[in-house]
């Protein structure tokens, strides 16, 4: 589900790295106060996390798409379990236990390659805290932290 007010694409419970886009939308205004090497790293790391976040997407979709289609599933062996029963047997007790010999012999699929993905990706993000480019924005920004 989308959030109406917030103005994204975001699904409300997705996991959002940078929600606001505060980059692509403001980076024009650090071309003077940022060298060249800074202002790549920057748009750098910015790409890595928009990256990481269709990732993240794709892995949302996906765990939806796969708990729609197990119900899908439970609905159609239960369709075909009332036909193939006998009028005299225990209906709901003969489903449940095969419903539950269906949910305990599958295994949960993940997708590998999102997953690889989404490592890949964790790995080449150098936190841009942990850069000198950090100190030069806090300086831009007159910001101190409890570290100064």
């Amino acid at each position: 589900m989308k959030s109406k007010n917030s103005g994204n694409s975001y699904p409300d419970d997705l996991v959002k790295v940078v929600p606001l886009k505060g980059w692509i939308k403001y980076s024009h205004l650090f071309i003077k106060k940022l060298n060249n090497d800074e202002y790549d790293q920057l748009n750098d790391y910015f790409k890595k996390c928009e990256i990481l976040e269709r990732y993240i997407e794709k892995n949302h979709n996906f765990f939806w798409i796969t708990t729609e289609e197990r119900a899908r599933q439970h609905e159609i062996m239960g369709a075909k379990f009332a036909f193939e029963k006998q009028p005299d047997e225990d209906f709901r007790d003969a489903l449940d236990t095969l419903l539950q010999r269906y949910r305990s012999s599958t295994s949960s699929y993940v997708p590998a390659g999102i997953k690889n993905q989404l490592d890949r990706n964790l790995n080449s993000i150098t936190l841009i805290t942990t850069t000198p480019v950090w100190n030069k924005l806090k300086s831009l920004a007159k910001y101190n932290d409890l570290l100064g």
